[in-house]
């Protein structure tokens, strides 16, 4: 019997990371409808890009997301980037700025740029609300011509910029975890670190904790899974 419960648990715990990676991705492919409008009109103005966001109910549909933006990389000796939002509607009526970036957001969008696809960074200060909770930058490369070039000299040659947006990891996972877990499911999920493939380095952090409910028998078994987001690990 022990032994069933024990298989029982692993298997919820699998289930749940496989909704959790699903619901995740569902929140950061919105950069490649960004990238797609990139490659069909590089011009593509404010309003058009404002729009995206109303056409996929961002508010309704994916309330993890915090911010959508892109960054446009300047002609400059140095990496310069400006910076314009998309989402939400009051920020995007800010005009474009020279994008503030700290060590480990320079470093995702480095990574993005050289390997053609998404990086994320570990938990960081909002720019936009530094005293709140941490959020995760998520970066996605645009180049000029549209498509992702064959070899890194290209990339970094062609390269004009990153869609990027930021997740709010308590949003993110309540809007999950309100629907899957019972009162008196325990759950934490941390940043462990990042891929293999990257050389940086970053401390475990806890994105979101939660505890059984008031009242409730704590579980008796538990489980460890692994999640991959966009260059960086998760448990």
């Amino acid at each position: 019997i022990e032994r069933d419960q024990q298989a029982g648990v692993a298997a919820d715990i699998t289930q749940l990371r496989n909704d959790l990676r699903l619901h995740v991705h569902r929140h950061i492919d919105v950069l490649r409808t960004y990238q797609a409008a990139f490659a069909a009109n590089p011009d593509s103005s404010q309003t058009a890009l404002e729009r995206i966001a109303q056409v996929l109910e961002l508010d309704e549909r994916l309330p993890g997301i915090h911010v959508v933006g892109n960054i446009v990389a300047l002609p400059s000796p140095e990496p310069l980037y400006s910076v314009r939002y998309v989402y939400p509607e009051a920020l995007a009526k800010r005009p474009s700025a020279p994008a503030v970036g700290d060590a480990l957001r320079q470093e995702a969008v480095r990574r993005a740029r050289d390997t053609g696809g998404l990086a994320a960074t570990p938990p960081v200060p909002s720019t936009l609300d530094p005293q709140g909770s941490p959020v995760i930058m998520v970066y996605l490369p645009l180049y000029t011509g549209g498509t992702v070039p064959a070899t890194l000299e290209e990339r970094q040659r062609l390269y004009a910029g990153a869609a990027f947006l930021s997740l709010k990891p308590d949003r993110l996972l309540e809007s999950l975890f309100d629907h899957t877990l019972t009162p008196a499911d325990a759950v934490r999920l941390q940043f462990e670190g990042y891929g293999d493939a990257t050389p940086a380095s970053a401390p475990p952090q806890v994105l979101y904790a939660r505890s059984p409910a008031a009242q409730t028998v704590a579980p008796a078994r538990t489980a460890k899974q692994y999640l991959s987001v966009a260059g960086t690990a998760w448990s």
